[in-house]
C-alpha cells in the first residue's frame, strides 16, 4: 500500500496530483539519483548511511546536496507517520530538473525534482525460513554502480530473465566476484559469520 500523501518539491500532495514535467531530465536521460531505505516499527533503517550514499551520488553526477540530515529527517517523518505500526520502504529521488528542453549537455541553474514517497513493505514470513531461488547472471550494467542512478534497464532485464527461470532474483557477476542482486543487496553467512 502506497502512503496517500507524496513530497514533491516542497509540498506535500495527493499521490495522484504528484506530476512532473515531460522534460524533466529524469525522465527523459535518467539524470537523476535515488535512495530506497527499510523504516522499521517508525524507524528508518542506517539513516546517515543512506543519506550519505545519496550526498554522494549527487557529487558523481555533479549535484549538489539538496537537503540538510534534518531537513530530510522532517520530510521522512511527516511520510513514515502515514502508516504507523508498519514496516516501510521510504522511496527519495533527486532529478536534475526540468530543462524544457531535451540536450544532453548539462544544463546550470536549474531546480532540481525532489521526490520523496513511502509504502508498505511486506515480506512473506516464509522468505526467511525458505529462502528465495535464485539465478546468477554477467553483470551487464554501466560501470558506475556506485552511483545509485535512475537508469535501471540492465537491473530489469535481467530480473525479468531470472523470472522467466522460474526465479526470483539475478545474483550479478563481474570480474569473478557477486556484486548484488538485480533489486536487491547480497548478504553471505559463511562458517556463521
Amino acid at each position: 500500500m502506497l502512503a496517500p500523501l507524496v513530497y514533491l518539491n516542497d509540498r506535500y500532495v495527493a499521490l495522484a496530483d504528484a506530476k512532473v514535467p515531460i522534460t524533466d531530465r529524469g525522465l527523459l536521460f535518467g539524470d537523476s539519483v535515488y535512495e530506497v531505505i527499510p523504516v522499521y516499527a517508525g524507524k528508518p533503517f542506517r539513516l546517515q548511511h543512506h543519506l550519505d550514499r545519496l550526498n554522494r551520488s549527487l557529487a558523481a553526477i555533479s549535484i549538489p546536496p539538496q537537503k540538510s540530515h534534518d531537513e530530510w529527517l522532517e520530510v521522512i517523518s511527516r511520510l513514515t507517520d502515514q502508516l504507523p505500526q508498519k514496516n516501510q520502504s521510504l522511496y527519495l529521488q533527486i532529478t536534475r530538473g526540468d530543462y524544457g528542453d531535451r540536450k544532453h549537455a548539462i544544463p546550470h541553474d536549474i531546480k532540481c525534482t525532489i521526490i520523496a514517497f513511502t509504502s508498505e513493505s511486506k515480506t512473506p514470513e516464509n522468505r526467511y525460513e525458505n529462502g528465495v531461488s535464485v539465478v546468477t547472471m554477467p553483470d551487464i550494467r554501466w560501470h558506475r554502480c556506485d552511483i545509485k542512478t535512475t537508469a535501471l534497464l540492465g537491473n530489469v532485464l535481467m530480473q525479468s530473465e531470472a523470472i522467466e527461470h522460474e526465479a526470483e532474483e539475478a545474483i550479478l557477476l563481474r570480474d569473478g566476484k557477486a556484486k548484488e542482486g538485480t533489486a536487491s543487496n547480497l548478504f553471505i553467512v559463511k562458517n556463521n559469520i
